[in-house]
């Protein structure tokens, strides 16, 4: 299975004729994003206190704006380069949003003075000095960052439009989580199969499956259920550990979408297999199915194994919450009788209360930890949002957590390196695994 690409030709970048397509792209991306967050900044500046403070939280509004705006001036039918345009357009539209709402402000306060005048200068210059006040530059950046945040679900959704083959291509599927799912492993070694029942049900989050003899049903939650029958699937694409098992038929029509993770799936692996599925991996090359027939030795065992948030971090956030919501009350009780408004104090304090040291927490891993992964009898620590892994330095030994009672597993120089849970799907072949092979052995629960 080869990926989709925008058949354009080898001269795309050099050819005149793009260079229209992508002018209105760009100017109806920006012509999207300001209409957006002109209407934001004017509700935030000109409205009550209580839609003040809404105007900021729907400034995701403003990709979506970017993107109605680029399809509707029929901006080039280029993936990468419409992504790149939504995202620069809704980054940098709430600041001329918020210059053009001035400057209409001030021509109507001077009774809209005539072009050329000196009141039309006088108009212009207290505009731009608008854009170095603090009080308003900090809430068109919030709007700005709320829009990048969710930019990418408009450029996404854009996808049909730019290009219709890789929006609905397994192997892009096969790359995103299955309904949140936060690892897809695939199976090494392990028990034998087992004895398969003639209905089973596959738990993936959004889209259940139920399999009954040679037929699969998909009930998804908010759309029509449908049916498939075993003999329609070309092959499964067996996507990363933060992505996806994605089956397609012949046309390369996705079938079903579901993760290792989920309930039954290697019950629903076992039945592909045995019905002669091929499957593949995320770059379309043929991939071996699951041996499981006989155990792998430790040396060969690969796996992978969630890790937990640490408790220290879960505290740190918690502590951070806490104090933000008692500083926010001491601020509104400090300045109430000078009409702070209120509404964006509850707000925005506990938001960078928890935002602020959120970001270092995610950067050591504590907060988002990601996943441990065992590969032919070497242990990595595997990010979940990027494709890099980390080979784990010396290990030291075990504890158990009297807060939570998971797992800490420390390094010879008492460093926390993972925490995971005993219930965790794969825990005890990990326990297995560090007691065989690194001589480390859990201790009892209490």
């Amino acid at each position: 299975m080869e990926k989709s690409t925008n058949r354009q030709g080898p001269e795309i970048a050099e050819s005149p004729s793009m260079l229209w397509p992508r002018a209105r792209g760009v100017l109806g991306a920006f012509l999207g994003a300001l209409g957006a967050a002109f209407l934001l900044t004017h509700l935030l500046f000109s409205g009550s206190e209580k839609t003040g403070g809404a105007a900021i939280l729907l400034g995701a509004l403003i990709g979506f704006g970017a993107s109605f705006g680029y399809w509707l001036f029929r901006g080039a039918r280029e993936r990468h380069f419409s992504t790149i345009t939504i995202y620069v357009c809704t980054g940098i539209a709430p600041f001329p949003a918020f210059f053009t709402y001035i400057t209409l402000y001030t021509f109507r306060l001077l009774d809209w003075p005539a072009a050329g005048s000196p009141a039309f200068f006088q108009a212009l210059r207290a505009a731009v000095k608008s854009l170095t006040v603090p009080q308003a530059l900090v809430p068109m950046g919030l709007l700005a960052l709320l829009g990048l945040l969710f930019a990418g679900t408009g450029a996404a959704l854009l996808l049909r439009y730019t290009d219709a083959a890789f929006s609905k291509s397994p192997l892009r599927l096969a790359n995103q989580r299955a309904g949140g799912l936060l690892y897809n492993f695939w199976p090494e070694g392990g028990p034998d199969w087992q004895t398969l029942p003639p209905s089973f049900r596959v738990d993936a989050p959004g889209a259940p499956l139920q399999v009954t003899g040679e037929t699969v049903r998909v009930a998804p939650a908010l759309r029509k259920e449908r049916t498939f029958s075993v003999w329609d699937a070309a092959g499964m694409i067996v996507g990363p550990s933060n992505g996806s098992c994605v089956v397609y038929d012949f046309q390369e029509n996705v079938l079903a979408k579901f993760g290792m993770a989920n309930r039954n799936a290697s019950l629903l692996v076992q039945y592909l297999q045995e019905y002669g599925v091929p499957f593949f991996d995320p770059d379309g090359s043929p991939l071996e199915a699951p041996n499981t027939k006989t155990p792998a030795s430790p040396n060969d065992v690969s796996f992978v194994v969630p890790m937990r948030s640490t408790t220290l971090a879960m505290a740190t956030l918690g502590l951070c919450l806490a104090g933000s919501i008692v500083l926010a009350l001491m601020v509104m009780a400090l300045s109430a009788s000078r009409g702070l408004p209120l509404t964006q104090v509850i707000i925005f304090f506990p938001l960078f209360g928890v935002a602020l040291p959120a970001l270092p927490l995610c950067a050591a891993g504590q907060l988002l930890p990601g996943l441990l992964a065992v590969e032919k009898g070497r242990l990595y620590r595997q990010s979940i949002w990027r494709k890099k892994r980390w080979e784990l330095p010396e290990l030291g030994y075990l504890r158990v957590s009297s807060l939570d009672k998971n797992y800490v597993l420390y390094s010879k120089d008492e460093i926390i390196l993972a925490t995971f849970s005993g219930e965790a799907p794969h825990a005890d072949q990990l326990l297995t695994y560090l007691a065989e092979r690194h001589h480390i052995t859990p201790p009892a629960k209490d």
